[in-house]
């Protein structure tokens, strides 16, 4: 089944007055201490046959606990599948946080918190919510979820396809090479 583009996301912009020596400063004095799964569920909404799901929408919610020169990025993916009618079929809601600490003498804002956690931090989030739906959705038999790849720019991925359960190949089938 061919991609389907997701709807574009808004653009990041740089809050003002941040200057960008100082952003590079953060990134670079940064260190990921962990990622951790807080929350997973997944759930088919109807009894319908899932298989011909089309349409997916996701919204992603990031919060933010600041500790001192620690601070936690908790990144909400709920996503949403649909059928050609637009009829919901199953939910899929992950919650992923990541810890980052500050090894630097400046300080850092708010400002630069909100910046480095839409440029920096979902970027490395983004990998494990990616596999978590794509697992999810094929434990709830809707087919398998592929996202496409993230932009720098941009928040969301720009595309995502559905493989129907009906029509994935089967583990069991051999594969036969060329020989």
């Amino acid at each position: 089944m061919a991609n389907k583009r997701l709807p574009e996301a808004p653009r990041v912009k740089k809050p003002r007055g941040i200057a960008d020596d100082d952003f590079e400063t953060l990134v670079e004095n940064s260190e990921l201490l962990g990622i951790r799964t807080v929350k997973v569920h997944g759930e088919r909404l109807s009894d319908d046959d899932a298989s011909h799901a089309e349409n997916m929408r996701i919204r992603i919610t990031p919060n933010i606990k600041r500790r001192g020169d620690l601070f936690d990025c908790r990144y909400n993916f709920e996503t949403r599948i649909f059928a050609p009618d637009d009829k919901p079929l199953a939910v899929i809601d992950i919650d992923l946080v990541a810890t980052f600490e500050f090894a630097t003498r400046a300080k850092v804002t708010a400002e630069l918190v909100q910046r480095f956690v839409k440029e920096v931090g979902y970027f490395v989030v983004f990998p494990y919510a990616r596999e978590g739906i794509e697992s999810i959705g094929t434990r709830l038999g809707i087919g398998t979820i592929t996202l496409g790849i993230l932009q720098q720019a941009g928040e969301k991925p720009i595309s995502a396809s559905f493989v129907p359960a009906s029509e994935r190949r089967l583990a069991a089938e051999p594969v036969v090479g060329r020989g």
